[in-house]
């Protein structure tokens, strides 16, 4: 619908990472998560049946990094709300609104955690429809205040009326995913260090990529 200009909103959620980096320390908790679930899935120097157990650790902790990603999508969104009403971000403010809305906010990174988890573990495509499709589910309740399942028919909703742009959007992820998937195979080979690395790694890809995400979602949203 030619509503938004992604390569602005692109330059600008730089712009907001490089004035308020510390928004990246959010996102450090599920970067390690999946930093860690990178250095056991790739360890090639074990037992048939150490590594079996360990692709299951893996795919847990990948699991949990996922459902931290949405909760830290929750507070990055209220977090830039508050920037685009004040003019400043804070983060004791975001964190004030965060746990006011915080049971919404779980459940809907439960039921979207899931619903995409699942799917792409089982069945690739589908994964990627449903991520797709349920992108602004967890803005949504964060702004609108929608209940979980409300969130989930808006972000149809607006993926459906705005698909150039959520599709643009989606290829732009899926690049800075690839590209931290094949650093994070590259850095695990570094034990201990590559997990560090990684973790930093992985923070500021999940930061920017939820910046980008709530701009986007009040861009189309008109808020």
């Amino acid at each position: 619908m030619g509503t938004v200009d992604l390569w602005r909103e692109m330059r600008k959620s730089f712009d907001f990472l490089a004035r308020y980096p510390q928004t990246i320390l959010c996102a450090l908790p599920s970067a390690f998560l999946a930093s860690v679930a990178s250095f056991l899935v790739w360890d090639r120097g074990l037992s048939r049946i150490v590594l079996l157990f360990q692709w299951g650790v893996g795919i847990f902790f990948i699991l949990c990094a996922l459902f931290l990603a949405l909760l830290t999508l929750g507070f990055i969104t209220f977090l830039l709300w508050d920037f685009e009403v004040r003019g400043e971000a804070s983060f004791r403010r975001a964190f004030s609104m965060f746990s006011r809305r915080f049971p919404e906010v779980f459940f809907a990174a439960l039921v979207v955690g899931f619903l995409v988890g699942f799917f792409s573990f089982w069945f690739f495509f589908p994964g990627l429809v449903f991520g797709f499709l349920l992108m602004f589910t967890i803005p949504a309740v964060v702004v609108e205040g929608d209940d979980p399942f409300s969130g989930i028919r808006r972000s149809f909703q607006l993926t459906v009326e705005n698909l150039g742009e959520c599709f643009t959007f989606t290829v732009v992820a899926l690049f800075f995913l690839v590209v931290g998937y094949l650093l994070f195979w590259a850095f695990g080979f570094l034990s201990l260090a590559g997990v560090a690395i990684n973790t930093l790694l992985g923070g500021g890809i999940l930061a920017y990529l939820s910046v980008f995400l709530s701009r986007l979602y009040l861009g189309l949203s008109r808020f």
